[in-house]
Order: structure tokens, then sequence, then C-alpha cells
């Protein structure tokens, strides 16, 4: 029996009910995507529920196959690590950082000491390119990275590949991480390698995103804690750190991706399998939505294979961390529902966990049932205790 969790990247399903207040209300970044293409057709997901979301976000469509609804989020905020923190049962109170301008020099000065550097290059701007374009040259004569801010919960970090190596911007991440807190407690820490290409400065492949990870108890550890093993793929292993789970796994593409997970599933290795198509993200924050349109195409092609290898024991959970929908925000996040389809549907037995409104949050309850661990009191207990953070 396997439990699969996929996390399609800033695929909103529609607008959350307080959205409004994040400038948010018109956002629908899956209609965006599906509902006003005519060229593409999505057939396995419109046959498990994914397209009737388009039409009704807020009603559930329930067959043997499927349950397809949206989740509502309990945490304040749209950033990955937050939905993230969520989808494994963690609620935060109150938003990670968001900066709408330079860094304070006091945290400045904390973070130059932190990592042991005399100087360090302050800045703000949405594009994180453009922002490379115009300071790089600086960057490079003084040996010091460039330490900037833009609309979501992200610090970030960008180096020339030949004055500081990806591996030493990444312990510097892992070191911005400890210095974190209050007002500058931002979600994650993203390491931007860039390299000089004539005149201009180009960033590398070599990113590599620090996320503050889920406390416990959360989904994860409870399976851990339970004896079961984890498979986490793409940036969910970053994000949830690698005390979260017992293997990781990249796959440059979509199909690799679930070609991945389907040799998981056969090999009965591993009870849960959580991993994130970030290429959504990418594409849509790049505004780019032929790319974005391509990879649902591509998606709906691989389910299918992915859906006809399941047995009746393994099921399989597609959702979201949030909305990226660039007719609202050209480069940002949106407060947005997230989309949840259940395969296959175990509508009586799934019912009762799933109350009207359904969260984020409840997933965790689907995945112990489903592996059939809800019964144990120990479980039971740590689910309480994750619950406390709720209120």
């Amino acid at each position: 029996m396997t439990a699969i969790i996929i996390i399609l990247d800033g695929i909103g399903a529609g607008p959350e009910p307080d959205a409004k207040l994040y400038g948010d209300e018109n956002a629908n970044t899956l209609n965006y995507i599906i509902d006003s293409d005519h060229k593409l057709t999505y057939p396995t997901m419109e046959s498990i529920g994914l397209i009737d979301l388009i039409r009704d976000p807020h009603s559930r469509f329930c067959s043997s196959r499927s349950i397809a609804l949206t989740a509502r989020h309990k945490s304040p905020g749209k950033g990955s690590t937050l939905g993230h923190w969520e989808l494994v049962g963690q609620v935060r109170q109150h938003d990670f950082a968001v900066n709408h301008g330079k860094l304070d020099q006091k945290f400045i000065l904390q973070v130059q000491d932190q990592l042991g550097l005399r100087t360090l290059h302050n800045a703000y701007s949405p594009s994180g390119q453009k922002l490379v374009e115009s300071l790089g040259s600086k960057s490079i004569d003084s040996g010091s990275p460039i330490l900037y801010t833009s609309d979501d919960s992200v610090l970030q970090i960008a180096a020339s590949e030949e004055i500081i190596p990806p591996k030493d911007l990444y312990s510097m991440a892992r070191a911005l991480l400890k210095v974190m807190r209050g007002n500058n407690e931002f979600g994650r820490v993203i390491c931007r390698p860039f390299v000089t290409r004539g005149t201009s400065y180009k960033r590398t492949g070599n990113r590599r995103d620090f996320h503050q990870p889920p406390p416990n108890p959360n989904l994860l550890s409870i399976l851990l804690n339970h004896g079961k093993k984890i498979l986490a793929g793409g940036i969910a292993a970053d994000i949830f750190g690698s005390s979260n789970y017992s293997r990781s796994y990249k796959a440059p593409s979509i199909e690799e991706s679930i070609s991945t997970i389907i040799e998981a599933v056969q090999s009965n290795g591993f009870d849960l399998i959580i991993t994130n198509i970030s290429d959504f993200d990418d594409a849509l924050h790049l505004n780019d939505i032929k790319i974005a349109r391509s990879l649902m195409s591509e998606f709906d092609f691989h389910l299918r294979k992915l859906l006809s290898e399941l047995s009746f024991q393994d099921f399989l959970i597609i959702t979201s961390d949030h909305g990226c929908d660039p007719t609202i925000n050209q480069t940002s996040h949106t407060r947005e529902l997230s989309p949840v389809l259940i395969c296959p549907g175990f509508e009586n037995e799934l019912n009762k966990l799933l109350p009207v409104p359904f969260y984020l949050a409840g997933i965790p309850e689907i995945v112990f049932s489903g592996l059939g661990l809800d019964e144990i009191v120990s479980v039971q207990d740590e689910i309480k205790l994750m619950k406390n953070t709720w209120r």
C-alpha cells in the first residue's frame, strides 16, 4: 500500500474567501491555464474532476474513480513554505516575513557577522535577473554576494560562480537560516549563482532553495516515528528537510518524475511518496502561458500511466501549495484555494475526513486513514499535538 501526494506548484483553483485582503480576489490560476485554452485537451484530469473545479471551485465532484474538491488555507499568506507546512499539518498563525524594500541595516550587519563578510550588497527587486544585470559587476569587483528580497517571503543570495562557488553559496544560505528571526524570518533562502556571458550576467541551473523546515509533529515525522518509509521528490525534499524523509530524488522533467514514482510504487519500498512539480510555478512566474499549458498537457499524459499502475490499495492525492496567476500579479504568488483530487474516490470512507469547508491541513488525516494508522493511539496523540497549531 502506497500513498502518493503530487504538488502542482503554483496551481491555485480560485480566490480564497480572504483573497481581497491580498488584492487577489479575481485570481484563478487553473482557469488561466486551462479554461481559455481551446487547442490542448486534458482527458485524464477531466476524467478525475479537475476541469469541474474550474466551473465551480466551491462544489465537490465524487465518483468511484475520484473525489475532486478545493481546500482552503488556515495560515495567512501565500508562500511556498507556508503551503507545504500546511500540507503536512502545521499551521502558522502569522505569515513569514515579506519585505517590499531593502533589508534594514541592523539585519545586514548581523548577516555580515554570521557570514564573515566585510561587505554585502543589499537590494530589492521583483525581478532577480534584472537585479543581477545591474549589480553583477559590483558583486564581482567586491567579491561579495548580493542579498535581496522580492514580493514573496524569500531572502535571495546571488553571486558569480567564478568568485563564490555554488557550494560556498549554499553554506551561506544555511548560515542565513540561523539569523532569520522576527521581522526578518523569511520562509526560505534561494541561492542564485550566475556567470558572466559577454557583457551580461546569466543565472545558472545551480539554484538551490533552503527552507524553514516544518515543526514536529507533522505528517512526515509521525509516519517516520511509526517505521514508515518516505520518498520525497523535487523541491519537496528541500522544503521538508532531510530529517523528514527516508530518501529523495530529483527529476529534470515531469516524465522522469512520474516514472520515478511508478518505479517506487512497483518496488513496494515506500509508504508515502510526496513530490513537488515546480515547473508550473517557474513558467507562471515568467508569465509564460504557452509553457504552462504545455506542462499541464504533459502532466495529463503521464498521469494516465501512473493511474493505470496503481493497485486497489494505493491512493493518489493531487494538490497545490498556492496560486500564481500572472494576470493578477506578474511576479508574485496569489492567495488561492488549492485543488484536491483523490484517486480512487473511496467516497464512503472519506466523507468523514472531508468536512465543509475542507482545509489543506486536513490532508494528513486522509493519509493516516488510507495507510491504516488512524486507529493507533500514539498516532492519534500526535495528531492532537499537530492540531494545536490550528488554533
